[in-house]
């Protein structure tokens, strides 16, 4: 952070730390992490204890056949495990 006139703050900093500019710009591979509208899942379903199934999106449980005929339906969703925050939606439909 640059202080406003290269005055260090109060508190008895004495230098200013530089750090470049937030937007430098995205690698190609980074650009690929980077979720975007198309995407995101438009349904995010957390996974809890005894396979309990909970839609954060729509506030209600859902069953594994409901997630089946999503999936068959082309619908954007994802599971989480709701202890770790991992993507557990492939080890849920398989």
């Amino acid at each position: 952070m640059v202080w406003p006139h290269d005055t260090p703050p109060r508190g008895g900093a004495r230098f200013a730390v530089h750090r470049p500019p937030a937007h430098t710009g995205v690698s190609l591979a980074m650009e690929a992490l980077v979720p975007t509208a198309e995407t995101a899942p438009s349904i995010l379903v957390k996974c809890y204890a005894g396979t309990r199934l909970y839609d954060t999106t729509n506030r209600c449980y859902v069953s594994l056949v409901q997630l089946r005929r999503w999936a068959a339906d082309g619908v954007a969703f994802a599971v989480i495990d709701a202890a770790t925050g991992a993507d557990v939606t492939r080890v849920v439909l398989a």
